[in-house]
This record gives structure tokens, sequence and C-alpha cells, in this order.
């Protein structure tokens, strides 16, 4: 069980709490490697629980929910994270450079939130939504609704450190992790 994240090869199947961040770097590494979104997260979790903590994300680089998500479901179950985080970034709905059509689409982030939802529920799991603040107005909607139907939503604010991001997201996620 290992995964590529941003400290390395991440080996999760043991007993520290896991929070699995999806998205991809676009979402989550924006800045200086240090700055990654996952190891902030980490190092906020570890903090307010003062155990090890895992925060594994894929390393694609231009991710999309859908994508994401079926990679999750393919190929990374088996992590068994407590959390799921389902991140949104600005090019959700960004053109397929081959068909030149939207990659993805409010129906489409609404049936994968909804798929990663119960399986989260059928696993005894959790999903906590995050978004950046450049996230699409379409997918805010949709992130919306879920947030009024009871899945916790993180939103990045714009021009705030990233750093305020990581605490709020390690906040949601850290009333989940045992």
């Amino acid at each position: 069980l290992l995964v590529r994240g941003p400290a390395g090869l991440a080996n999760v199947g043991h007993d520290a709490p896991c929070v699995f961040l999806l998205g991809g770097g676009l979402l989550y590494d924006q800045a200086m490697p240090g700055d990654h979104m996952g190891l902030m997260v980490q190092r906020q979790l570890r903090g307010l629980m003062r155990v090890p903590v895992e925060v594994p994300s894929l390393p694609t680089v231009d991710g999309y929910a859908s994508q994401q998500w079926q990679l999750f479901e393919r190929f990374f179950q088996a992590f068994r994270p407590d959390v799921v985080v389902l991140g949104i970034g600005s090019e959700e709905f960004a053109l397929d450079e081959v068909t030149g059509k939207p990659r993805s689409s409010r129906a489409i982030l609404g049936s994968t939130i909804r798929a990663a939802r119960a399986w989260c529920e059928a696993n005894e799991r959790h999903l906590v939504l995050f978004a950046d603040w450049s996230a699409p107005n379409a997918a805010m909607l949709e992130l919306r609704e879920h947030e009024a139907a009871g899945v916790p939503l993180v939103v990045a604010r714009e021009g705030h450190a990233r750093i305020e991001s990581a605490r709020d997201l390690a906040a949601a996620c850290r009333e989940f992790l045992k």
C-alpha cells in the first residue's frame, strides 16, 4: 500500500489516522514543496491530535473530481482512510484537449460526490469536500447542495494564506479521526 505524495512514498496500512486528499497538484501544490496542502494539513492534525497522522494525496498534476474518484475506487480503496477529501479546483470544467468538450459538468460532479459519499457510508468512512476559491460557480452551487445535505465543505478564501485553508481543512477532518 504505497502512494506517492508530497513527502515521497506514503505507506498507509498501520493504525495511524488517515486523511486521503483527492484533487491533484494544481489544487494542493500551488507553492513551495513544503507548502503542499497535504503537508500542512498533516502538520496541523499531528499538532491537534499529538499522534502521527497520514495525509497521502494522488500525485496527479491536473486532477478533476471524477478522474480522482475513479483512481481512488480502482487503486486506493485498500488504504481505508478515515476521511476522504474530494477537492475541486478552478480547472474542474476545463476543456478536454482531444474532444474539445468539458471534461466534467455540474451533473458529473454531483454524481461523483454521491458515489464518494455512498462509498464512505458503506465503509464507515467520512467524506469532506474542499474547494479552491476559484472553483467554477456551477461547481460551487453543486458543492453547496451537498453541504446542505450534511457533507462538510471547506472553501479556501481568496487572498488568505494557504495555511488558513490547511487549518480549516484539518479542523473539518479532525472530528472524524480516532
